[in-house]
Order: structure tokens, then sequence, then C-alpha cells
């Protein structure tokens, strides 16, 4: 069984997911049930561990079926999940499984929940621990997954390999339109999949008349009527209950025109549906329908005071259905909705205009411009639609809350640009909260192309701002720089913006705040530039707080980071609904301070957690947290892991400009712990391909490949300012120094301690290996004592390399065999070490042995060396 599948498209999308409650809700009985006892009990009917399949066509009974079942099961709890389209990505599904099965036995699956957020996608420890919390339940438990459809063949195979395993005491049962496919075929073959398929839903003719009788008794069908409403339904259980909806109002005359395959079946039905409605009815469907939801004062406004209400639709069976218990919001069923929308747009288009008019000015005066800007959007008021966007965008995005501009967006003409460029600016703002990152680059080139120079001062401040901010977010933080120095001209020209879009003004700052930490350029950071907004909101203040924490992180303040983080995640405790996005760089910068001390094991869990909190928009604070989980993983030897990390932070820069700083981070990083693992071609091939900037030298001095690289490295300035980079090129040097045997290696061992000194960054002196250490700690001595020079003697040096061979072993060594591997350098025997990592003796030994053969050796003691020749120690 392969674990492991893919989460989503992006990983910027991780974070934990919000369901409604109704999600979990078993659906009311309508007011007609068939009983259907005989496929109830053929669902009881099965052994243990076997797994439930109801699978029918739209409207043929799947869920009513599941619901009497569910009932029927008696004393114990049922846990029910309805699915939509969003479930079908892995990490979702599971997550709303883990909620539905938690929401009758608390505390299930919170270890699984917590890993599929940290991982981004569903890996095999997640099952696990789903297996050993299914175990572990006091009581049987039902799950019912209705919908189960919108799944793929990833989540098929994942609940097979959890039915095979043996998903004791959770009894499941699926309903779907179509085979589910994948593992669950394999059931079948055991005798372990019971199913209820479309020809088992069909009601017979005898069930037809039950059924007529029990939605409307006065019809009074005659025997052949029935036979006919049978023949021409097939048992279609909707079918039959949208015909005698339509029959309570035309009669059983009806039935003659009553005609239409299955497929066509429902449209067909609801027309005849619609048609016969009284008129005051019918307005009022063709009214209502424009909205996905509705409330009744919604429905009040979009028709203009109608006596019909929406009570009134419920009771006549017009496929309307409560999306709530108590009965406050409802929506059409979407086939009916669909019908309904095309009349409305055949019969009145003028209408349809207005209708959406309505409904916009209704949810603006309601507070949602999301919904206000799709339907004054669909109402022709393009302008007007825009110009919402360019009023809510920055609360939007401080919000980090989309405003689902993406369809709109595409169909901007250059006429409307021309017409609203300044707002148009602003819905490339939206399109990057809302995740469509190159398409807002895409818009904000073409409103600069078409509509830059027509632009008044604030126009161009809006827009500037908007691909400043999408520059960085793609990971080109050069080009956002350069944006931001065309902000402070226009800022210099035009004084008055100062005051009018203060908080635009406020939001280019910080992206370049950003932008100067990657790009190490941290010269005058600390002044105007850093300064609070003017007129801020609490999340504006939040973000400002954030990226003054990333600033002092790169200057090495670890202290002022710290306070400064926490500060913006005190300020976001008041709104937590935003924590999960402005919440993002706060924690990176947490768990990076954290790194840089060398306490890793504190690290890492607050790493994880930022990486879970980041949207698309918040890239920069994404790639934070994974360059700091790839270093944690790097020095415990886990190479595997370290580049896997570093495959998903390219993966975040995949729309960068070549040769970016950005970039460059990345890769040096990739570099270092392919060097350390031996595969030094690839190694200098990475260097090679970051050009022959000051990035490719430092990286070269570190890793020895090239003896005079150190030479060419920027010596740190005593006047300048302190930084994290200034301490990293100060120890390339050192290495390089000791390497080549120079006088003044102790000279830069000095300087660099004072560096260490500063900063209190331990890290960046363990990663630069043994020897670099070994001189550090010699300069230390000759000075006065102190708390950090004493954590300097302590710390343990990470592998690296100088000009040696590739490593060519028979076989190469698995996790397992090197973390075995580092134990055999300790004095620890080998049941001490099985009882250390929770296995037994047995299998420490056969690792042992796999370790010696790879490493083509005969001794603990031999592996151990040849470890260390290679870099695997």
């Amino acid at each position: 069984m392969e674990g492991a599948s893919q989460g989503g498209a992006d990983a910027g999308r991780r974070r934990p997911p919000r369901f409604a409650p109704t999600k979990f809700a078993v659906p009311a009985r309508p007011g007609a049930v068939l009983a259907r006892p005989g496929l109830v009990d053929r669902l009881d009917r099965v052994a243990p561990g076997a797994l439930r399949l109801v699978v029918g066509s739209p409207g043929s009974g799947k869920s009513t079926l599941l619901v009497e079942w569910a009932r029927h099961r008696g004393v114990a709890p049922v846990a029910w999940l309805g699915l939509d389209r969003a479930d079908g990505d892995p990490v979702r599904f599971w997550q709303a499984a883990i909620a539905a099965v938690a929401a009758v036995a608390p505390g299930f699956g919170e270890e699984a929940f917590d890993l599929l957020t940290l991982d981004g996608r569903v890996e095999q420890d997640a099952l696990e621990s789903l297996l050993i919390d299914a175990d572990a339940l006091a009581s049987p438990v039902v799950l019912v997954i209705d919908d189960f459809h919108h799944t793929g063949r990833d989540v098929a195979d994942q609940l097979a390999h959890l039915l095979e395993r043996g998903l004791r005491r959770i009894e499941v049962a699926l309903g779907s339109r179509r085979d589910p496919g994948g593992g669950l075929g394999r059931l079948r073959l055991d005798g372990r999949l019971v199913e209820v398929r479309e020809a088992d839903l069909r009601l017979d003719e005898a069930e037809v008349a039950e059924l007529v009788g029990l939605l409307d008794g006065s019809l009074g069908l005659a025997a052949t009527d029935v036979a006919v409403l049978h023949r021409r339904t097939e048992g279609w259980a909707a079918g039959i209950r949208l015909a005698v909806a339509t029959m309570e109002v035309e009669g059983a005359g009806f039935l003659d025109r009553f005609a239409g395959t299955n497929q066509a079946l429902a449209p067909y039905l609801s027309a005849e549906l619609l048609d016969a409605q009284p008129a005051e009815i019918r307005r009022f469907l063709l009214d209502t329908c424009i909205v996905d939801e509705l409330s009744p004062a919604l429905a009040a406004e979009l028709t203009g005071g109608s006596p019909v209400t929406l009570a009134d639709l419920e009771a006549r069976h017009v496929l309307l259905v409560r999306t709530d218990d108590a009965g406050t919001t409802y929506r059409y069923h979407h086939l009916f909705a669909e019908l309904l929308r095309h009349r409305l747009g055949v019969e009145a288009p003028d209408r349809q205009i207005v209708l959406h008019e309505r409904a916009a000015t209704w949810f603006e005066r309601e507070g949602d411009p999301v919904a206000a800007f799709r339907h004054a959007w669909r109402a022709g008021r393009r302008r007007a639609a825009i110009d919402l966007v360019d009023g809510s965008v920055l609360a939007e995005y401080f919000a980090g809350r989309p405003h689902s501009v993406a369809e709109a967006a595409a169909s901007l003409t250059d006429a409307d640009l021309r017409a609203a460029g300044s707002a148009a600016a602003s819905v490339a703002v939206a399109l990057a909260v809302e995740g469509a990152i190159a398409e807002a680059a895409a818009l904000g080139e073409r409103v600069e192309r078409v509509a830059g120079r027509e632009l008044d001062p604030a126009g161009r401040l809006r827009l500037l701002t908007a691909r400043e901010v999408v520059a960085l977010v793609l990971g080109d933080a050069e080009g956002a720089l350069a944006l931001a120095g065309r902000v402070d001209g226009l800022v210099d020209a035009a004084p008055h913006l100062a005051d009018e879009d203060a908080e635009w003004i406020a939001l280019a700052r910080l992206t370049r705040v950003r932008a100067r930490v990657w790009v190490d350029d941290l010269v005058g950071l600390d002044r105007q530039h850093t300064q609070p907004p003017r007129v801020v909101s609490p999340l504006t203040h939040a973000d400002h707080l954030a990226a003054m924490a990333f600033a002092r992180l790169a200057t090495g303040r670890f202290a002022d980071a710290h306070d400064a983080a926490q500060a913006a995640l005190a300020v976001l405790d008041g709104w937590p609904e935003h924590a999960e996005d402005l919440g993002a760089l706060p924690e990176a910068v947490l768990g990076t301070v954290l790194l840089e001390q060398d306490h890793r094991d504190a690290a890492e869990p607050i790493l994880r957690r930022a990486l879970a909190l980041t949207t698309p928009l918040r890239r920069p604070a994404a790639l934070l947290a994974l360059l700091g989980l790839s270093r944690i993983r790097h020095a415990d030897g886990s190479f595997d892991a370290a580049l896997a990390l570093l495959d998903e932070a390219d993966a975040l820069l995949r729309s960068a400009p070549a040769g970016g700083a950005m970039g460059a981070v990345t890769s040096a990083r990739r570099a270092r712990v392919l060097a350390a693992t031996g595969r030094r071609t690839e190694a200098e091939a990475v260097v090679d391909g970051l050009g022959a900037g000051a990035t490719s030298t430092v990286v070269a001095a570190h890793l020895g490949f090239d003896p005079h690289a150190w030479e060419r490295v920027e010596p740190a300035d005593p006047a300048g300012p302190t930084s994290l980079a200034a301490l990293d090129r100060e120890l390339a040097r050192l290495r390089g120094a000791l390497a080549a045997g120079d006088p003044g290696a102790d000279e830069i061992a000095s300087s660099a301690l004072d560096l260490v000194v500063a900063t209190g960054a331990l890290l960046p002196v363990a990663e630069a290996g043994a020897e670099v250490l070994d001189a550090l700690r010699q300069e230390a001595r000759r000075r006065p004592r102190r708390a950090l020079l004493e954590r300097l003697a302590r710390i343990r040096p990470h592998a690296v390399v100088g000009d040696r061979a590739e490593v060519r072993l028979v076989e190469p060594l698995s996790e397992r065999e090197r973390t075995v591997l580092r134990y055999l350098d300790t004095a620890m025997s080998y049941r001490e070490i099985a009882e250390d990592l929770y296995v037994s003796l047995n299998t420490v030994k056969t690792h042992v042995k796999n370790v010696i053969r790879k490493l083509e050796v005969s001794s603990r003691d031999e592996a151990v060396a040849r470890a260390r020749a290679l870099g695997y120690l």
C-alpha cells in the first residue's frame, strides 16, 4: 500500500480546514418516506469489517436509504459525513472523516488530524494513527459517507487499505453516484463488500403506488396510472416525487404527456413543475434563483415583498433544501436552480439584471463585499463591481479572505481597465488573496500597459503596490524592491497621498521590508520604513509587527524578533478567524529564532504550525518555514527528508525569475545537503547554477569546492549592521582560511565569534563543521566566560564535505539505517539502542548488518569510520 498522496496543488494551502456543522448532521427524514426493509436488512447482514456501498444516480434514494439504515442501527452512534467537491482533496477528506467520527466519539483522530495538517498530504503515519484510534474506541461507531463520488482513487485506495488492515469498531457505509473503484474492488473479491446498486433502488410498481399514497393520498391514481408512472420513471424515486408534485396541480392527466429518458428526466420534470405552479409561486422561484443560498430577508429583497414565503415552497415540495436545522436558510436543488436560471435568462433577461442588482445592494448592505461583487458583475455593473473590490480589498488582504474574482478578472476588457484602472489594480490584489498569483501578476502588468499613463497618483499608488505585493509572493524580491522604489518616488512627488492612502502606503512599505530581508539589504532597515503606519487597522498593525519581527531576525536581534512576533500574535488573538493567514510569518519567525539558537526540538513544531497556517498569499512565510525544517532534517542526518522539503520550497518559487535572491537561498541550502551526503557532482552543479554572484562564492567557500573562494568573500564590516548573513560569510571565510593554513585564520575566527556573540546564533556554527567549531572554541577560551560561549563548547558539529570522492555504496542507506548508524557512534549497546528506538533487539541487529554490508566494512568501528569519511556522521 502506497500511503502517501498529495493533498492539494499548492503547499501554501496547508492549514486546518473549517467545516460547517451541517456537514456532519444526519439529514432530516422527508415528510413521506417509503420504508425499504429488504434493503435495510441487506445492509445489516454483513461480516465485521465489511464495507456497505450504495450506488445510484441522483435522486435514486441513496441518501434516504442510508438515513433509514443509520437510524435502524439503534444504540450505535452515527457519524454522518456529507461530501462536496472540495473534499476531492484527500487531506481534506480524511480531516472531514475524522471530524465526523470525533463528533460522536470526542478525541478520535486528533493525532492523525494534526499529521494531515502538518504534512499537507496523506502519509502512512496518519493512516496508522487512525487504525490505532479505531481500535481504542469505547463502543462501535457507524460512519456514513454520502456523495463519495466527490473523492478520487487515492481516497478509495486509502479507505480500502484501512478496511483490509481491520478498521475495527467503525462500520463504514458509502453513498455514491458511481463505483469508487481503486482498492475497494479488492473487497468485492474477498467477499467483504455488500452493495445496493441502481437496480436495487428502483421502485417496483407496488412501491410506486405506496409512495404516491404517502406523498398525496388524495390523488387516487388508478392502477393503470400507477403502471404508467412506474414505466416512465423506471422506478426512479425523484422522478416519482416530481411527477406527484406536478399532478397535485394538473391532475393525473399530466401522465399523458410524461416522457423522457432517465438522463433527461430531472430537467424535464423540473420544467414541468415550474410551469405548472401558480403565477405567484413561479414568479417567486424565478426571482430567487440567482443566489446560492436564500434567507427570508434576502428572498423578500429580491421579490419586492411577494406574499409567497420559503416556508410555502417547502410545503409544496419544490426541491427546496434546508441548509440549517432552524430553517433560516435554504437552497434549491442544483439541477432545479440551473433550470430556473436558464428560464429566467431566456424569458426575462432584463429582470435578471435587476435581480442581480438587488442582490448586490443587499449583500453590500449586509457587509458581504465578496457576494456583492459577484452579483454586481453579473448585473453588468462592471465599474461598480470593481469599485466594490477597490473599497474592500485591503481589509480582505489583511484578513486573507478572497473575493473570488478570478472569473470576472479574466473577462476584463481594455476598455474596463481604461475606465477603472485604479480599481482594476485592486482586483489584482484580490486575485493574489484568492491564490491566483500568476493571474494577479498578469493583470497588474496589463493595467500598467493599457492604463498606466492615464492613472492619477492614487491610482498609480494602487497599481505599483499591487505589483510589488505580487512580485514578492512570486519570489521576485528584487522586482518587488524596484517597484517599492517607484512608490517612494510617487509619494515624494504627491505628498497628499500620505494622508489619503495611508494604508496602501503601509502595505507597500511592509512588503518592501520583507523583500529587503530576502535580498540581505539591511542598511537603513531600522529607519523610516520600519515605523508604524500612520493610519492602521488592527490587522495592518499585526502585519507591521510581523514584518518587523522578520527584519529583527535577519539582523540577529533575536530577543526583539521574538517580542515583535509575539506582539503580532497577541493582536491576532482578538481576530482568531484571521490568525491562520496573518499568523504564518510571526510563527515562522518564532520557530527560526529558536532554530538559529540551536533549539531544534523546540523550533520544529512551531515551524510546522507556521507552514500549516500559510496560504498562497503568504508563500514567503512558507518558504522561511520550509528552509528551517530542512535545516533540522539536515542536522539530524535525514538528508532525503531535507531535500524533499527543499523540493517543496522550490515549488513555491516556480514562477520566480532565474537568479533571484529567494531562489538562491534554497539552492544554497540544497548544495550543502547534497555535499553532506557526498553527492559532490550534484552539489557543484547547483552552485554553478547560482552564477558568479556573492551567494555562489560563499557556498563554494563553505563546501571547499574552490580553495580560493574564501578570499573573494566580502569580510564583515565591524561598523556595518550585524546580520545572520554577515555571520555566514565570516564562517565561510574561516573554513577556507583554516583549510588553506592561512595565518589570518585567527583574526577571522575572532571576527566570527564577535558575530556569534552579537547575534546569539549557534546553528550556523554547527553547520560550518568541526574544524570551524574548534577554531571558535579556541578563540572563546581567550574571552571572559558567558553562557553563550559555554553552549558553544557543548554543541555538536554537522557533517561537511571538502574535496573527497563521490559516495558509491552497494545500496543507499535507508532513513532507518541512517538513524541506527548515528547510534553506532555512541557507547550504547544494541539493546540500549533498541530500547531508545522502541524496536526489538533483532531489528537493530538487522539494521546494523545492512549498514556494515552497504558500507563494505566488517565491524561497528569500521562502519563509523567509513560513515565519517562519507559524511554520514
